[in-house]
């Protein structure tokens, strides 16, 4: 007999927007789906048996009469042993029972089951749960149908499953965000207290004394310079994680601003015994942004050319414009990147060295925070490097014509 000639008294179009409906929902709509498959099947009754195999037991969640609990629990546990859903799980396959062992149904409350068959909610290889009919025999096989329906089920299940599991992720995930914003505030805050200390009292000894004690008094300071910029590194982090970073905006003329502050690290590269170039255009370059961040940004990428050139070195500085956007870029003669790794060093906390064989220090964050601050001006980073070669860190910005200021 075919499918449709068992479906007689429902019409196909009641059929089609029946499974529309629910591939278009989720699985907290059950108990509403059985009433309705049990007016499709002419049935005395349905019910949906969750499989829960980390719990080793079947439940029922949904059904058209009233379910008798368990007393342990207070929900309606299936037998997982001996039972109609308990013999489906373990086949896989549809079932008949003509309905004479009442054992199979003690769950359904009071109810006298004539016949019965059920059919497995399938997702792949997953055995979801069992739809089970309860009808009085009328001759009509509607196995095929049911089994059309339990398919669409099955997915509306597992996707309502799916998504909970989603948002219990997306939770777990802020919490733990804000676990780790919590601590960064209060680590950065602690560490700052003592290191003014420290380097006040160093500073004031240091100019007391001259010889050995002297230089290991600067190497002190020097230390502490870098503990502070580390420190400063975890409050921009911080800040763009809490959403917290405001933009002062005012319109400025980024060339001259590059030189500027690229000539007043002059003494950075001095000390290390390399050489600045500056090609910067004498062509305004208007754009509109938070002078502040700019300075941090600058000041990451020639810290990092500064580090990662050896002595003798040259770290250049470029700024023009380019496709009608203000561009720059700072260059240098260091060691290079390896081409598969120029995404990844935007990346918080990355490190090009292995950290147990590291040579340079840092906490991977600069470049972290340089892109995030770019970004918030709608501009672009990127890196262009070779291994020996050097590096190119390159910003574009979008000229203030641009933007809506």
């Amino acid at each position: 007999m075919s499918v449709s000639s068992q479906i007689s008294d429902a019409s196909w179009q009641q059929m089609a927007m029946f499974l529309r409906d629910i591939a278009q929902s989720n699985g907290a709509r059950l108990s509403d789906w059985v009433v309705q498959v049990a007016d499709l099947l002419s049935a005395d009754a349905v019910a949906i048996v969750l499989n829960e195999p980390k719990r080793k037991r079947l439940r029922c969640v949904a059904s058209t009469v009233p379910l008798k609990p368990t007393v342990e629990s207070g929900q309606a546990i299936v037998p997982s042993v001996r039972s109609l859903a308990a013999t489906v799980i373990a086949a896989g396959q549809p079932h008949r029972n003509t309905g004479r062992d009442r054992s199979l149904f003690e769950y359904l409350s009071s109810m006298e089951v004539e016949s019965a068959f059920a059919v497995p909610l399938l997702c792949g290889d997953e055995r979801i749960g069992v739809l089970e009919v309860v009808r009085r025999r009328d001759g009509v096989n509607r196995l095929p149908i049911a089994q059309m329906i339990a398919s669409a089920f099955a997915l509306a299940i597992v996707r309502d499953r799916d998504q909970a599991a989603l948002r219990q992720a997306k939770a777990e995930i802020a919490s733990f965000d804000q676990l780790k914003a919590d601590f960064v505030g209060v680590a950065s805050h602690e560490l700052m207290s003592p290191l003014a200390v420290i380097v006040g009292h160093v500073s004031m000894v240091r100019e007391d004394v001259t010889g050995e004690m002297a230089q290991q008094l600067d190497s002190a300071l020097k230390a502490a310079a870098r503990m502070r910029e580390l420190v400063d590194d975890m409050i921009n982090l911080r800040y763009i994680d809490a959403g917290q970073t405001q933009l002062d905006l005012s319109r400025f003329d980024l060339a001259e601003f590059i030189k500027i502050e690229a000539e007043e690290r002059q003494k950075l590269f001095e000390e290390r015994g390399q050489h600045l170039r500056l090609r910067i255009t004498k062509r305004p370059l208007p754009v509109a942004g938070d002078q502040r961040m700019f300075t941090v940004v600058l000041d990451i990428l020639l810290k990092n050319a500064a580090k990662f050139t050896e002595e003798g070195g040259t770290i250049g500085v470029v700024a023009e414009e380019r496709d009608g956007k203000a561009w720059f870029a700072v260059a240098d003669t260091g060691i290079g990147i390896p081409a598969d790794e120029l995404e990844k060093i935007f990346g918080r906390f990355y490190q090009v060295e292995h950290h147990l064989r590291r040579k340079y220090d840092g906490m991977g964050l600069g470049l972290a925070i340089a892109k995030d601050l770019v970004e918030l001006h709608e501009g672009r980073i990127w890196a262009d490097s070779e291994v020996g070669q050097g590096s190119q860190f390159n910003v574009m910005l979008p000229l203030v014509r641009d933007l809506a200021f």
